[in-house]
C-alpha cells in the first residue's frame, strides 16, 4: 500500500502540471480580455464590439443611480462595483443589472440614502445592520470592519 508521502508527492506533481498546462492559457486570455483593466468591452465578438473607459461607464451608472433616488456616494460606490466585474469579462455581475438596481431604488425596495451601520462589535466580531441600503456599501462598510478588527485581533469576523 503507497504511503501517505506517496499521495501528497503525486497530488504537488498533478497539482504542478494542472498548472502548467493551464496558467499560460489562462495569461493569454488575462492580456487578450484585459481583465481587471481600465476599459469595459460589451458585445459577443471582439469585432462587434463596444469598448469604453471604465470611468465613463462607472460614470454613467453612478448618474443612472443617482437619477433614481441613490445618494451620491452610495451610487459611486454600486457603480464601481458593476463597471469593476465588468472589466474583468464578468458581465454577469455587471452593468446589466443597472436596470435592476435602479429600478429597485425608485421602488423603494431598497434604500439608496440609507448608511449601513455597526451595530454592535465585540472582540474579534462585529454586527452590521445594513439598513436596506446597497449592497455595495453595505460590504465596503463589512469589509472595513473586518480589516480593521483582524489588525487588532489577528481575525476579524
Amino acid at each position: 500500500m503507497p504511503s501517505p508521502q506517496h499521495h501528497h508527492s503525486l497530488f504537488a506533481l498533478g497539482l504542478g502540471l494542472a498548472l502548467g498546462l493551464a496558467l499560460p492559457h489562462v495569461l493569454r486570455l488575462r492580456r487578450r480580455r484585459g481583465l481587471g483593466g481600465s476599459t469595459v468591452k460589451a458585445g459577443l465578438t471582439d469585432t462587434r464590439a463596444v469598448r469604453l473607459p471604465r470611468r465613463v461607464l462607472t460614470d454613467f451608472l453612478a448618474a443612472c443611480f443617482t437619477a433614481a433616488g441613490a445618494a451620491p456616494a452610495h451610487a459611486a460606490q454600486a457603480a464601481d462595483v458593476l463597471a469593476y466585474a465588468d472589466s474583468r469579462g464578468i458581465p454577469s455581475h455587471g452593468a446589466n443589472r443597472a436596470d435592476t438596481y435602479a429600478n429597485e431604488i425608485e421602488a423603494k425596495l431598497v434604500d439608496g440614502v440609507a448608511s449601513p451601520v455597526v451595530e454592535r462589535s465585540s472582540g474579534c466580531t462585529a454586527v452590521i445592520d445594513g439598513r436596506n441600503a446597497l449592497g455595495a456599501v453595505v460590504c465596503n462598510l463589512a469589509m472595513e470592519t473586518a480589516l480593521r478588527l483582524a489588525k487588532e485581533h489577528g481575525v476579524g469576523v
